[in-house]
């Protein structure tokens, strides 16, 4: 950054250096991202939009493609704490990919930059409880996806980019009590996040713990879509499915903390999927799993153990009733 900015300084028409620089603000901006520097993340990708936004009409694509990156990497950073801000950024940066760049132009990653845009725009608007404009999103996302498959149906992330769309609207519509076409879309998510674990069992580059575990988050969002329909043994065995592929993920992962909190989640909802269906059997037999997956992890346990006291006073009080 430093060498840019005294290259621009000397330089007679610096509008190319001046866009370089802020390409490089959002990309060193979405590396402090991943790596949890929120606000020093943050404060270089309001630069960079800065920049950029003065520099996008007369700079051309490249402008307008790094605008609306930097759009859409601020608007993840910020989902959590302010949805109605990440949806401005994000219809910003829709409107700024679809208006100004040359859709011709390395059309597969255009596509596929574009449905990832409306897709986190549905993500946003579901955080903001309006699934009905969620859905909207999600839907113009899937139709992109789709065509993706169709035109490179080799490229796997275009089908595990399809299976997390058709999650999220499984979602949006289980949020509008349409649970019927909800749970067509959570089953189509499976389908194709199945697809992928089996077609990479034998390839060492991908990272298979991962797609294991979003396997057990597909199924543990099937479950909720059955819980809204009072499906309980259905949901419970979508719950059982969960834990096993986030077992397998756990595995892989050689015990790691994020894959054992995931599979303490999956464990947490079927207890409750149980209580529900006053199944006390299974209860038992379910808070001793939950209680020996967390057994390596002392803080995990104790928060475990907190609940099970709370699931056994729940059970009593139901059973006294």
């Amino acid at each position: 950054l430093s060498m840019q900015q005294k290259a621009i300084h000397g330089a007679a028409d610096a509008a190319d250096l001046e866009t370089e620089l802020a390409v490089t603000q959002s990309n060193l901006g979405l590396l402090l991202s991943q790596a949890g520097e929120a606000a020093e993340s943050k404060a270089l990708l309001e630069q960079a939009i800065k920049h950029l936004t003065r520099l996008s009409p007369s700079q051309g694509e490249l402008a307008s493609r790094a605008l609306s990156a930097s759009l859409a990497n601020l608007g993840s950073l910020t989902l959590d704490s302010d949805p109605a801000a990440t949806v401005a950024l994000f219809e910003w940066a829709i409107e700024e990919r679809v208006s100004k760049i040359d859709p011709s132009t390395d059309r597969l990653k255009g596509a596929s930059e574009l449905a990832n845009l409306y897709n986190n725009l549905g993500s946003a608007y579901l955080r903001m409880a309006r699934p009905r404009k969620s859905e909207g999103s999600f839907r113009e996302a899937e139709e992109l996806f789709r065509q993706l498959c169709q035109i490179a149906p080799l490229v796997k992330q275009h089908h595990l980019d399809l299976a997390m769309c058709s999650s999220n609207l499984s979602v949006a519509l289980k949020e509008q009590s349409r649970g019927r076409e909800a749970l067509k879309y959570a089953d189509e998510a499976i389908r194709l996040q199945s697809n992928a674990v089996r077609s990479t069992a034998r390839d060492s580059s991908i990272d298979r713990s991962r797609l294991y575990s979003r396997l057990g988050a597909l199924h543990q969002k099937r479950a909720h879509c059955l819980i809204s329909m009072d499906q309980l043994d259905l949901a419970e065995q979508s719950l059982h499915k969960a834990i096993e592929c986030q077992d397998r993920a756990l595995s892989l992962a050689n015990g790691a903390s994020d894959a054992r909190r995931l599979i303490l989640g999956h464990y947490s909802c079927l207890i409750q999927c149980q209580l529900r269906s006053k199944d006390i059997r299974s209860i038992r037999q379910t808070a001793n799993a939950y209680r020996s997956a967390a057994s390596k992890d002392p803080a995990m346990l104790e928060k475990v153990t907190e609940e099970l006291v709370e699931v056994d006073r729940q059970l009593k009080t139901d059973l006294a009733i």
